[in-house]
């Protein structure tokens, strides 16, 4: 699934800290179905050159294959809109408690190993938990993992 806004007014994202904010705007207004990874490409300047990739259904552990598939794809997609000189930022988004828990972590090594074995620049990975009930601009918890 993919996840589509305007782009053309969104500052660049040229930190993990400009990251943070960008997954809380995103996820703030887009919300999360249980759990779901989201994947951002950025080019060298910090501009967003695709769609944001979106994975529902994300089990608790992370499976090895189907990480280093997904960093193969995202491989290509660095590849044809940033000439491969840009970055990623990864999001793994939930509603559940916003503590960061061991799945959590084990994601993070598992996405942080599968982008360097494949020379993908990860800008940074977080986690963002997406309260329900809540105002639009108070609905995401943010807390960086990488």
């Amino acid at each position: 699934m993919t996840f589509e806004m305007p782009l053309a007014h969104l500052a660049p994202v040229t930190s993990p800290a400009c990251a943070a904010d960008r997954w809380c705007l995103l996820l703030g207004l887009a919300g999360v179905q249980e759990r779901e990874l989201w994947v951002q490409v950025f080019d060298a300047d910090g501009v967003q050159r695709a769609p944001v990739v979106v994975v529902d259904d994300l089990p608790v552990d992370p499976d090895r294959t189907f990480v280093e598939n997904l960093l193969d794809c995202v491989g290509e997609v660095l590849a044809r809109e940033t000439s491969g000189i840009g970055s990623i930022s990864v999001a793994l988004a939930r509603t559940e408690a916003a503590d960061v828990a061991a799945g959590d972590l084990a994601w993070a090594a598992e996405v942080a190993g599968a982008a360097r074995r494949r020379g993908v620049r990860l800008l940074a990975m977080h986690l963002v938990v997406v309260h329900d009930g809540t105002a639009p601009g108070e609905r995401a918890t943010v807390e960086r993992l990488l």
